[in-house]
């Protein structure tokens, strides 16, 4: 797959700074596996093999001694196996054949890319920081039919801190985004004039809202309440009034982290929707689905020495669709193992 120009220039110039001072490296190398829940259709094939998927994941952050810049730079590919089911082979040699011989069929196989870039500066004061960084991202799927799909992410993070008193922090995150994309770019070229609608160009606006406080019980424990809140609105028409469909996902999240005295750390998180559940809206039928997620999770590290820490993540998350009994709960099983290095 092909890199983004903007995102190799940026990693070349954040490497090439990494050569002339010194800097502080902290890289997380990764896999990840994520499995859903099987699905059937009518045919008897399992389609829910084609969501999961697995692959490795690097993460690097550069922050320059003595200043107050940041530099992150991640890569992630994976893959999903897809599914297989027999169908009768369509070769013309076979056409007036009675019986036609029959073949395994490959449905679902996809490969998958992203890689971001992010700088960022954080303004230090007494009590706290407040650090604004701009990001790009892109994300790419190649699907084993041809219908390839990319997504192009730009946005600015903010990310706040502030100690209002000893034990008591006030922190979040707010995140305006614009997100364009473009979907089974090969109908473009196709000499069929219901082929070519089905490739489609996008844009969608949206933000996402963290607000936080922590109470740090003692040194080494501490326990977060936050709100957290995702929206968006796609607009497939060019016309903002005309947009397809607009998403709310409000959530409460729960934090805990407790580190031993012997180097490992345990962080226990739960995500559950509130305030009317998840919604998605279609503004063109009218019609809204909505959602309730339930996520519970953990995540291990265990600090080796000093430059090496491993790293762990689990988390299983349900998705009910509240207004749609037809429609199975979604069950996602999210399973990350890693390592830290820092120099």
């Amino acid at each position: 797959m092909k890199m983004i120009k903007p995102l190799l220039f940026a990693s070349t110039v954040s490497a090439f700074a990494l050569q002339v001072q010194a800097a502080n490296v902290n890289a997380i190398l990764s896999w990840e596996d994520v499995r859903y829940n099987d699905e059937y259709n009518k045919t008897g094939d399992n389609t829910g093999q084609a969501r999961n998927y697995h692959g490795y994941r690097l993460d690097t952050t550069i922050s320059p001694d003595n200043s107050n810049w940041t530099f992150s730079f991640g890569i992630r590919q994976n893959r999903s196996k897809g599914y297989t089911r027999t169908v009768n082979d369509t070769n013309p040699a076979y056409s007036s054949a009675s019986s036609k011989p029959q073949i395994e069929q490959l449905i679902g196989q996809r490969d998958y890319q992203r890689m971001d870039f992010g700088v960022g500066y954080r303004y230090r004061f007494s009590n706290g920081w407040v650090q604004p960084s701009i990001n790009i991202r892109q994300d790419k799927t190649i699907n084993i039919n041809g219908n390839n799909d990319t997504f192009d992410f730009y946005n600015m993070d903010i990310t706040y801190n502030y100690n209002i008193t000893e034990q008591l922090v006030w922190n979040g995150r707010f995140k305006p985004e614009l997100i364009k994309y473009e979907y089974k770019r090969n109908k473009a070229s196709s000499n069929n004039s219901k082929e070519q609608q089905l490739h489609q160009r996008a844009t969608r606006l949206g933000y996402e809202l963290e607000q936080g406080l922590r109470y740090l019980i003692t040194p080494n424990w501490n326990m977060e309440i936050a709100y957290n809140d995702i929206r968006n609105r796609r607009d497939d028409n060019a016309q903002w009034e005309n947009s397809t469909l607009t998403e709310s996902n409000p959530q409460l999240r729960l934090y805990m982290t407790y580190k031993t005295n012997f180097g490992l750390t345990l962080s226990p998180y739960v995500r559950k929707s509130i305030l009317g559940k998840i919604k998605v809206k279609n503004e063109s039928s009218g019609s809204v689905e909505k959602r309730d997620l339930t996520r519970y999770a953990m995540r291990v590290q265990y600090q080796v020495n000093n430059n090496f820490t491993l790293l762990g993540e689990f988390y299983r998350e349900n998705v009910k669709f509240t207004n749609n009994p037809d429609k199975a709960t979604s069950k996602q099983n999210y399973l990350r193992l890693g390592m830290r290095v820092t120099f």
